[in-house]
């Protein structure tokens, strides 16, 4: 509600604003060091293994979720996050299924060592990561690079392009899949296959015709050879001939229109094997077919791989689906892939934006694993911290609708006394009598009375905060004569103005309020933290400026610094 800087007056419409950036930017502040930077290892793998624990704790003898985060040094919030992602199905996504379902798929201990992880287990679970993975992957020569970021933008109209390395004796699979919903309209156009080695790049159709030709002719040349080997000219045989079929395969569309003789029309859901074998990075690059009759029913993939091919009927991880814009299946399966990505942001700036926006929800939760609810956020904020929380929630409460009724008008005004309040508190630096809050509360009645707006109400109640005695000197009430001690709110204020030449801070606040500041162990250790602090400087420039006579030296000082 109060700010440092010099403000005009503000109207609903600001206020809301204002109320809205500063939590957004406070729960960004209280969430970073501990939101997963971008390149940081996410441990995908480690938070499933804890999960698989837990759901098998009979028998692994798992005790709780915070005890398994502690154990493997894991975020207890996010492990928490995971197992209710892992378990749940609140979120519809048949994206975010290639996760979950195969975690729930996962066979459980081994009767003969119940409460280790089995070698099984392990494998699966780190084929899951690397699918889970995959859809952020950037590096380039590891197949799709920033899926999850392209998606939203993906169409119908341009090309796309992939890279992948293959391995020598490997062939080159071609995968056209119809993202597990049927293949209508699913059709893609290769538009080049591209090899890359030594610097160099080299078509595949020009490679293949090359290393057609050659084979043909030693293979004619072997079959003249009296004393050729068999298997020899059997490999040939089978070589040339997977080599003319496989170019024959080019130039052609299935439904016979014209194709340009380097290109490949390809029908999902498809495996097509290419003889290549070759140590090589190969890039493919693909579009929709868009001028095909079926096409605003199309969601379809393309990727290419040296050894185990997925699954063409399913959806392929990690590469880019394809579709043709403003259609139904565009929409629902956008819709499918959103749900996956507000789980798993792909950003360390969108992890933070998450938990950002927990005002807009009703309990403070939003979806995503690597993100903290505001109950996982007031688990380890201070005190300080939860009590801000407590006011700026309730501030924006009040307003955020955009017609508030009586009852908001009401508790809008209570919130502003309630500010003027605990603004006055630290301005006076004690807690306010009743009678104090009632005057406080009256100037404001009376200013509200005469149908000024809230803002200006405000203000005329800070005149009075800072015209009074309490804030211009440092009071010190008392009924007892002579010598006598000082309560720890007096206490508090000495400290504060000797170390810092200003007025006690929330810690200190807090010290008062409960009179622990006068046990002589907390005034030693409020005094240390204090010095420790940057505004201990005071210390120097006031008191001992004062004292020895230095105080703003170096603004009065006759001595020619330059000499």
């Amino acid at each position: 509600m109060f700010q440092e800087t010099r403000v005009g007056l503000r109207g609903p419409l600001q206020l809301k604003d204002q109320a809205e950036r500063a939590l957004y930017i406070w729960y960004q502040k209280m969430a970073e060091p501990f939101i997963p930077k971008d390149g940081e290892d996410m441990r995908e793998g480690d938070y499933m293994t804890a999960c698989w624990k837990f759901r098998h704790r009979e028998k692994t003898g798992a005790e709780s979720l915070d005890q398994l985060a502690k154990d493997a040094g894991l975020s207890a919030a996010f492990l928490a996050n995971w197992w209710e992602m892992l378990n749940g199905d609140k979120i519809k996504s048949r994206f975010l299924d290639l996760t979950r379902v195969t975690w729930r798929e996962l066979p459980g201990p081994d009767a003969a060592d119940p409460k280790a992880v089995p070698a099984a287990v392990a494998a699966k679970i780190a084929a899951i990561q690397a699918e889970r993975r995959s859809w952020t992957n950037t590096d380039g020569a590891l197949g799709w690079v920033r899926t999850q970021r392209r998606q939203q933008d993906s169409d119908g109209l341009r090309p796309y392009e992939m890279t992948t390395p293959i391995k020598a004796g490997q062939p080159i699979h071609l995968v056209v899949g119809d993202t597990g919903d049927g293949s209508r309209g699913d059709m893609v156009i290769i538009e080049k296959i591209a090899i890359k080695r030594n610097g160099k790049l080299e078509h595949y159709v020009t490679w293949l015709k090359r290393r057609l030709e050659g084979n043909t002719a030693e293979l004619e040349k072997l079959k003249a050879a009296p004393d050729a080997d068999p298997a020899r000219i059997a490999g040939l045989r089978k070589a040339v001939d997977e080599g003319t079929k496989t170019l024959a395969l080019f130039g052609k569309h299935p439904l016979g229109k014209p194709v340009e003789p380097n290109m490949l029309v390809l029908q999902a859901p498809l495996v097509l094997t290419l003889p290549f074998g070759e140590e090589a990075a190969v890039s493919v690059k693909g579009r929709l077919e868009i001028s095909g009759p079926e096409v605003d029913f199309s969601t379809v993939q393309f990727t290419a791989t040296g050894a185990n091919p997925p699954d063409p009927t399913k959806i392929i991880p990690g590469a880019l689906v394809l579709w043709k814009r403003q259609t139904e299946i565009a929409r629902s399966t956008m819709g499918d892939f959103s749900r996956m990505k507000m789980v798993f942001p792909d950003e360390y700036a969108r992890r933070l934006e998450q938990v950002a926006r927990n005002y807009r929800f009703k309990d403070g939760k939003n979806e995503g694993v690597y993100y903290f609810s505001d109950a996982q956020l007031n688990s380890f904020i201070s005190e300080q911290e939860q009590d801000r929380m407590r006011r700026m929630l309730k501030d924006w409460r009040i307003l955020s609708p955009k017609k508030p009724d009586a009852k908001f008008e009401k508790e809008w005004d209570q919130s502003v006394l309630g500010h003027l309040h605990h603004f006055a508190s630290k301005a006076w630096r004690r807690p306010l009598a009743a009678e104090e809050k009632a005057r406080l509360d009256g100037i404001y009645d009376e200013a509200r009375s005469r149908e000024l707006d809230r803002e200006s109400a405000a203000r005329e109640v800070l005149m009075r905060v800072f015209i009074s005695p309490d804030f211009i000197f440092r009071l010190e009430k008392s009924d007892q004569p002579g010598v006598h001690p000082v309560d720890a709110w007096e206490l508090a204020s000495r400290l504060s103005y000797f170390l810092w030449s200003s007025s006690p801070d929330d810690a200190l606040r807090k010290a008062a309020a409960d009179g622990s500041l006068l046990k002589p162990e907390v005034l030693e250790a409020q005094t240390k933290r204090m010095l420790a602090g940057k505004s201990s400087a005071a210390l120097a420039e006031e008191f001992a400026g004062q004292w020895l006579k230095f105080h703003n030296f170096t603004k009065h000082s006759t001595v020619d610094a330059g000499k």
